[in-house]
């Protein structure tokens, strides 16, 4: 028989101890932040019931999965109701428009003829956290305003929405295309609730005794604050931003 040294005992038990690190580290990733645990994969065609402001829809896991930074992701991530669905409380009138575009993606999507509907799609977009899509549609909003064309009727997928209000609120500065554009490419609208924001408004609150401090970003049809003291809603709408007024002069 072959007689095994003690180095190369020890070589081998090295080498087997390698690979059993390397087998129980084939489940992990790495990325910025280093090496992390891999989440297990979900079937990427398992069907999801959801039930939409009332109005049900079927889909699948795979595609309310293709925005991972997306409330619709971190749904289906969770558990579902007694009945197996999830609930979202949106308005189903423009969902089926979000479904196409997460299954079709950017480049085969087709939004809504009119600017009336392609604002309330895009404002769904941002609540849910589809930002690919949010900025999508406000390029092409853009562009219908300055080929000057006029806001269609409402579409019969809508058919009992009323008329807004005018708007009331601080004149829309000149450089308002190139301030949305900007205030998009910072990914910060409609993101979650981060500690040292939060500390910054209590601290203001405290340091001056206010009742309300804020931390508002003004899109173009509302104002979103992504810190708040004082006061429970997350949004209001634009017309009723004193902080729009600061725009001017632009």
């Amino acid at each position: 028989s072959r007689h095994i040294g003690p180095s190369q005992r020890l070589q081998r038990a090295s080498s087997s101890q390698s690979r059993a690190a390397m087998a129980e580290c084939m489940g992990c990733v790495t990325g910025p932040c280093g090496t992390r645990r891999a989440p297990p994969r979900a079937p990427k065609q398992q069907r999801v019931e959801l039930n939409v402001g009332g109005k049900r829809f079927t889909s699948s896991r795979h595609t309310l999965s293709q925005c991972p930074t997306s409330l619709l992701a971190a749904l289906v991530s969770g558990c579902p109701q007694e009945d197996g669905s999830y609930f979202i409380d949106r308005d189903p009138d423009f969902f089926g428009f979000v479904l196409s575009f997460l299954r079709d993606g950017a480049e085969h999507f087709v939004p809504p003829d009119d600017a009336r509907n392609c604002a309330g799609l895009r404002r769904e977009a941002k609540q849910l956290g589809i930002e690919q899509l949010a900025i999508l549609l406000d390029r092409k909003l853009a562009e219908q305003a300055e080929k000057g064309e006029p806001q269609a009727p409402i579409a019969s997928l809508c058919p009992y929405r009323p008329e807004p209000p005018a708007y009331v609120g601080a004149p829309i500065p000149n450089n308002e295309t190139q301030r949305i554009a900007t205030l998009n490419g910072l990914g910060v609208l409609y993101t979650s609730r981060e500690h040292h924001y939060d500390c910054i408004v209590d601290v203001i609150a405290a340091l001056l005794d206010m009742p309300i401090v804020l931390v508002s970003l003004v899109s173009a049809d509302e104002q979103w604050f992504k810190a708040r003291c004082g006061l429970d809603c997350s949004t209001t709408s634009r017309s009723s931003s004193f902080c729009a007024f600061t725009f001017k002069p632009e």
